[in-house]
């Protein structure tokens, strides 16, 4: 299983009424520090052990990466020194770099940086994390994280593919028609730096992919349409990664592809993302459905894990309202339905 990443960075969720997600202090932001030695070796055993499990082979046809990780910067919080974040460069055989470049977060439990042989992971790898700014965050996950986490720890972000200008070729106008299952997909939305080939909805992604993995397994799970502005037909199209494993552990990421037609191509307006903030620990990824689609806005149901939520059933609902005004979708408001558990269920 991965933690938070992939998605709009730090969005501040807008709105009135207690069952609004709230917005962190952003004074919170600049408590970081350089690590002490022992600090950074700790990291950097932490970055080699999700390498590891990462980049192994998951599947046949999958081979294993080849590439290397390498620690270039780390902070740890002030405020709460159980807590910190490296930017990681990936390095070719011959010490070339690669695409592959992340931010991960990681956390001390108990004195130790891994639990069980393997590393306390909490965010990423990821190059940008989506709802991580609210006060729902622990604050030394914030200090890391926000405002920008590649300025938290001094280093240049790097470029990272986007779906905005990805033209689809699909041969007709008309929405209703388009054969969904079989689309070339952006590859960001699952982490990629090439298209990704649908057959019958489904296809297998080569690493280094929605973070580390070797290859990842890009899917639809539904669609639904309406008119999003006056003479503005839109798909709102769900999109599933996960890393093959055939099991809710394995789910990576959802988000829904906001999409118009012309020109016998699909045009992308926006990717929706999950906006429940995140928590420590977090037992699975946000889920995200298909979006409901009406005159100016749409509506996207979300399922939120608690920490002791199993991976197969989420406790808590969500619904965001993203508004669309001059051209582009931004979230108006998030409203929890119902609270994700926060204890353990009694025996």
């Amino acid at each position: 299983m991965r933690f938070w990443g992939l998605g709009l960075a730090c969005l501040a969720l807008a709105g009135a009424g207690a069952s609004v997600v709230p917005a962190a202090d952003a004074s919170n932001a600049t408590t970081v520090g350089a690590p002490t030695p022992a600090q950074r070796a700790a990291v950097a055993a932490d970055v080699e052990s999700v390498w590891k499990y990462e980049s192994r082979s998951i599947a046949p046809g999958v081979p294993a990466l080849t590439e290397r990780p390498h620690v270039v910067s780390v902070r740890v919080s002030r405020t709460d020194p159980v807590f910190a974040s490296a930017a990681v460069e990936l390095l070719g055989p011959a010490g070339q770099h690669e695409p592959g470049t992340e931010v991960v977060v990681f956390e001390q439990i108990r004195g130790s940086w891994q639990q069980y042989g393997q590393a306390n992971e909490v965010a990423g790898p990821a190059t940008s994390f989506a709802a991580v700014c609210t006060e729902a965050t622990p604050v030394g996950v914030r200090d890391l994280l926000c405002p920008d986490p590649w300025a938290v720890l001094d280093y240049p972000q790097p470029a990272s593919p986007s779906v905005a200008s990805y033209a689809i070729p699909v041969g007709t106008n008309d929405l209703h028609k388009v054969a969904w299952d079989d689309i070339a997909l952006p590859g960001a939305v699952c982490g990629a730096n090439h298209p990704i080939q649908l057959h019958k909805g489904y296809a297998t992604v080569l690493g280094p992919a929605e973070g580390w993995w070797s290859g990842v397994v890009a899917e639809l799970s539904g669609e639904s349409y309406g008119e999003l502005a006056p003479g503005l037909d839109v798909a709102s199209v769900a999109v599933g990664c996960n890393n093959g494993g055939g099991t809710a552990d394995g789910q990576l990421a959802f988000l829904d592809l906001v999409v118009s037609a012309s020109n016998d191509s699909l045009h992308i307006l926006a990717d929706l993302t999950a906006q429940q903030p995140l928590i420590v620990p977090a037992s699975h990824v946000p889920i995200i459905g298909v979006g409901r689609i009406s005159r100016g806005e749409i509506v996207v149901p979300e399922y939120w894990y608690g920490p002791y939520d199993p991976t197969c059933c989420s406790t808590g609902r969500a619904k965001t309202i993203w508004v669309y005004s001059g051209g582009k979708l931004r979230v108006k408001q998030t409203i929890v339905l119902h609270q994700a558990a926060t204890k353990p269920p009694s025996s």
